[in-house]
């Protein structure tokens, strides 16, 4: 694949799918309704367009239903300010048919998110790429990580402006934080986008200390922190995607003087979501590898880049 010193050869978002295609392997079949058809893209405001379209697929629920999947993606999911559980929510998607509404449900909260604002109006040409690639992303999410992050967007307050919405859809997805961070930089990228980008890079609050104390006094054993007397403190220092840093004492052998440091720790629910994520990037490369005459990806500047890099590259149809 290619490093990512090509970064400054490219538009920036053409990182997202380049991130991608690692590697081929036959047809992939895929669920959720892909390639988006092109006329999608010619709508003014597009999250008007999927509100539209899913509130017209959900006709046939009762006016109820109807309100708790509306209200799911489009404003405050509790009215009475009391936020239900994931399990709860599940429960809420699961009695209205989640799965035959799931593709709608999607496509709102992708342009809610405000994450295609990344790309500049002189690159809309990206646009179909980038878009598909997110929506499959999301689709193949855990259950309870995707409604969480619908969740979270359901929390905003109506005047929420992007840097909310776009730090509330890449927080707790580690490889799109990462791809966020490559970006960050990116001149051809709106001011105010980059510096919201320019936040994941050690600004995140996500975790908890607590959580990263535990996790790390796990692996490291209770027999080594009653040696050491390892002590961590209560509060974040600074957070990034994988790992977080917090202060912390410690006694060194022969010595009876607590020694001060500062240690970066993996975030518990990194590791995990790595995995995860990283699987469905593969999955990925597969449905590009399909779909490459679709997206027009033979004809893209990664794709040249990409017959340099060390892994073999896809042969054209």
């Amino acid at each position: 694949m290619p490093r990512f010193r090509l970064a400054s050869l490219l538009p920036g978002f053409a990182l997202l799918p380049l991130v991608f295609l690692v590697q081929l392997d036959p047809i992939l079949c895929v669920d959720v309704p892909l390639p988006t058809p092109r006329e999608h893209y010619d709508s003014p405001d597009l999250s008007a367009e999927s509100l539209l379209r899913l509130a017209a697929s959900i006709g046939e629920l009762d006016p109820s239903q109807q309100l708790r999947i509306l209200g799911l993606v489009q404003s405050q999911v509790s009215a009475d300010g009391k936020n239900p559980s994931i399990d709860e929510l599940i429960a809420i998607l699961k009695s209205i048919n989640w799965d035959e509404h799931r593709a709608d449900v999607l496509e709102l909260f992708l342009h809610r998110s405000r994450v295609l604002d990344i790309i500049p109006p002189e690159s809309k040409d990206w646009l179909p790429i980038v878009h598909d690639s997110l929506l499959f992303f999301l689709h193949h999410l855990d259950e309870k990580r995707l409604v969480r992050r619908l969740f979270d967007q359901a929390k905003l307050p109506t005047e929420a402006d992007r840097r909310q919405h776009l730090l509330g859809f890449l927080s707790q997805t580690p490889t799109l934080q990462k791809i966020g961070q490559i970006l960050a930089r990116n001149p051809s990228i709106p001011a105010d986008v980059r510096a919201t980008l320019q936040v994941l890079e050690n600004s995140l609050k996500t975790t908890q200390a607590i959580a990263s104390t535990c996790f790390t006094l796990e692996e490291i054993g209770d027999e080594t922190a009653r040696q050491y007397r390892i002590q961590f403190a209560d509060q974040i220092l600074a957070e990034a995607t994988v790992g977080a840093v917090l202060r912390c004492s410690l006694v060194l052998p022969g010595e009876k003087k607590r020694t001060e440091a500062v240690v970066k720790i993996i975030k518990p629910q990194a590791v995990s979501a790595m995995q995860e994520e990283l699987a469905i990037f593969d999955q990925l490369t597969q449905y590009f590898a399909t779909h490459r005459e679709t997206y027009e990806i033979g004809r893209s500047p990664f794709w040249k880049l990409s017959q340099t890099s060390e892994r073999p590259s896809p042969r054209r149809s």
